[in-house]
């Protein structure tokens, strides 16, 4: 952790840093907590301080006590502490930006466009046929450290124009560093370019085509449907309100309405259509419907497949409803514990492996010499998956499928063991 400042008491500052802790993902939910005598430690500080700055955070409802065990992050802390710290910027910190940022005439364009370093001649360097066949997303060595842990072990991946992408893994696997590290919100090791720029160096260009969404629940609710728009067109230089009414049309939104007063089914309306109103090259949801019911969800993604997505745009996703955007993937991506174990076109996929279900142990024990990458029990049947097993040799063992990408997930999130019966 770096150096306390001045104007905040240490315990606040304590709690802030675990709180930054939890959000980026460095610690799950369900995950321990460094110790009070460790943190005291490594920051030269009473441990008394240490225990103050964590009872704040069990008074926020976050973090709980284990007896004997230590503190540990509550299950729901990220999204409440989202909601939380959503709510304190814009009542606490946007009040006060927005008044600076009128007193001094300026609009949120022209910040996020000024200190644009051009090129000589204002080209880009890289010709046209290169452009086009460049991936959007380049990332070559990715690492990322918060304090001795590392989050990103070296990731090497490429995301091509016009695909859309699933980025899937557990809370704390290290999805919402990466997204961070795309989005150019925090700096790593190793070489990452987005649409061929630096995103930490160079973010206010870069953010000029790309889009980033959270779930329904980060649309400003004080705030009426006409005020959003006006805030988005200063936001980001591709909103268009005229896309953002037109979307509309046909539904019972209307201009004057409140935020905070629209049905959970008219907030979906609402989302999608601040998403497809963004001309954006690159597109970042990140549990874009997280707290929507099943058939807001399907509308959502189906609407977004099929009025949004071109050839030139490139749409990456995260979520933890996996089977739900399956049939939109054309690639998947799979984190454990900071490292990509999987990436892969989802027609490769569907060749690669497969799923056997077999009814008598003696098949069953055929099956093993396999070798599955996983196996379960259902309804008293024996369950496994395979990695490039040949097909017809499975089916003769029993009934073969290509799995789902739950099941999928499943499977390839086991973390090694050294018995491999408890990954079964």
């Amino acid at each position: 952790m770096d150096d306390f400042h001045t104007g905040q008491p240490i315990f606040m500052q304590i709690r802030q840093r675990l709180i930054e802790m939890i959000l980026r993902g460095s610690v799950g939910e369900g995950d321990p907590l460094p110790s009070v005598r460790q943190i005291a430690a490594d920051m030269a500080v009473n441990p008394l301080t240490v225990t103050k700055a964590f009872e704040a955070l069990v008074d926020l409802g976050v973090v709980e006590k284990r007896r004997g065990l230590g503190m540990y992050v509550k299950t729901g802390a990220r999204p409440a502490l989202l909601a939380h710290e959503r709510e304190k910027f814009l009542s606490e910190d946007w009040p006060r930006i927005a008044a600076q940022i009128k007193a001094l005439e300026l609009d949120l364009s022209t910040l996020l466009t000024k200190n644009r370093s051009a090129t000589p001649g204002g080209k880009n360097p890289m010709t046209e046929p290169e452009a086009a066949l460049a991936p959007i997303v380049t990332a070559r060595g990715l690492r990322k450290k918060f304090g001795n842990k590392e989050i990103l072990h070296g990731l090497d991946f490429d995301i091509p124009a016009g695909r859309i992408y699933g980025l899937i893994g557990h809370n704390g696997a290290g999805k919402t560093t990466t997204l961070n590290a795309i989005l150019g919100l925090t700096n790593c090791q190793g070489t990452i370019r987005v649409l061929g720029e630096d995103p930490f160096a160079r973010r206010a260009k870069l953010m000029e085509n790309v889009a980033f969404i959270s779930d329904v629940a980060s649309l400003p609710r004080f705030l009426r449907v006409r005020e959003l728009f006006a805030l988005l067109s200063n936001i980001h230089p591709n909103f268009s309100q005229d896309k953002a009414r037109s979307f509309l049309e046909g539904t019972d939104i209307r201009p004057e309405a409140k935020i905070k007063q629209l049905s959970k089914g008219m907030m979906a309306q609402l989302h999608l259509a601040v998403v497809m109103a963004i001309d954006a090259k690159l597109l970042v949801l990140d549990e874009p419907t997280l707290g929507l019911d099943i058939t807001y969800r399907k509308r959502f993604y189906r609407r977004l497949l099929e009025d949004y997505m071109t050839e030139e745009r490139t749409l990456l996703i995260t979520t933890h409803q996996v089977d739900e955007i399956e049939f939109m993937l054309s690639d998947i991506m799979f984190i454990r514990d900071g490292n990509m174990i999987l990436h892969m076109q989802m027609e490769t996929v569907n060749e690669k492996f497969a799923q056997l279900v077999v009814a008598d142990e003696q098949s069953a024990e055929t099956a093993r010499t396999l070798k599955p990458v996983y196996e379960e029990t259902r309804f008293g049947q024996t369950v496994m998956i395979f990695d490039g097993a040949d097909r017809e040799t499975l089916q003769t063992l029993g009934k073969v499928s290509t799995p789902t990408m739950s099941d999928l997930f499943v499977a390839l999130m086991q973390r090694p063991t050294v018995n491999p019966e408890t990954a079964k």
